[in-house]
C-alpha cells in the first residue's frame, strides 16, 4: 500500500488515491470521511474505535486502557467511500 496521507492533507480535499502494489497493480480513488478526534473516553469516535476492535480482533484485555490510549493519540476514524478503481491484475 502507499504512504500514509497526512491528516492535514485529507482534512483538506477529503479524497484519496491508494496505490496497491505486488502482484497486483490497482488505484482505488474513495471520499474520504473522518470523525472527530477522540477527546473523551466514552465519546463517539472511542465508542466507534471500540466497535472498530471487536468485529477486526475480538475482545482487548483492558478497554479503560485502551480508550484512554485512543484519547492521548488523539485518534480518528478514516471511512472510505471507494467510487473508482482501475489498473491491472
Amino acid at each position: 500500500m502507499g504512504a500514509p496521507a497526512p491528516l492535514p492533507l485529507l482534512l483538506a480535499c477529503h479524497r484519496l488515491r491508494v496505490s496497491v502494489t505486488s502482484d497486483l497493480d490497482v488505484v482505488v480513488e474513495a471520499d474520504v470521511e473522518l470523525s472527530p478526534v477522540a477527546s473523551q473516553p466514552d465519546d463517539e469516535t472511542v465508542e466507534g474505535l471500540v466497535g472498530l476492535y471487536r468485529t477486526m480482533v475480538g475482545e482487548h484485555d483492558d478497554w479503560d486502557d485502551y480508550r484512554r490510549a485512543m484519547v492521548a493519540d488523539k485518534r480518528v476514524i478514516v471511512r472510505l467511500r471507494p467510487n473508482r478503481a482501475y489498473g491491472m491484475a
